[in-house]
């Protein structure tokens, strides 16, 4: 399986994966592909994605290459006019209001996991975005 690491667009801050976790994916035997500078605003270089053992590309290999998608904030819906069914988008889709996002998912039979949505009880907390 190839994961692939979203840069998120401002005004977020955050990233979906430090290279901590980079090292266990990888160790997991699955390969990371993490989008240039993706890290940037958590002060993170792509240097240090590469020393934990992932590869670093633009935004659109990383899309077109890897069969699960991590984001923190969905995608556009001009960017999942080149998935496919075979990809697995994960993240904070917020489905009640991108009701557009939604639709492009179920048309294009994109599995995707909505993040938000996850139970707010005690044995979800270790899953909490």
């Amino acid at each position: 399986m190839k994961i692939g690491v979203l840069k998120e667009k401002d005004p977020e801050k955050r990233v979906v994966l430090l290279p901590e976790s980079i090292k266990t994916l990888v160790n997991l035997k699955t390969e990371v592909v993490v989008e240039s500078n993706a890290g940037e605003k958590v002060l993170v270089t792509d240097k240090a994605y590469e020393e934990a053992g992932a590869s670093v590309a633009d935004r659109k290999t990383v899309l077109a290459q890897c069969d699960l998608i991590l984001q923190i904030n969905s995608l556009s819906v001009d960017e999942l006019n080149d998935l496919d069914a075979s990809k697995v988008v994960l993240g904070a889709l917020n489905p009640f209001q991108n009701a557009t996002l939604v639709e492009k998912l179920v048309a294009k039979k994109i599995t995707s996991f909505s993040l938000e949505l996850v139970p707010r009880i005690s044995r979800a907390q270790s899953m909490d975005i």
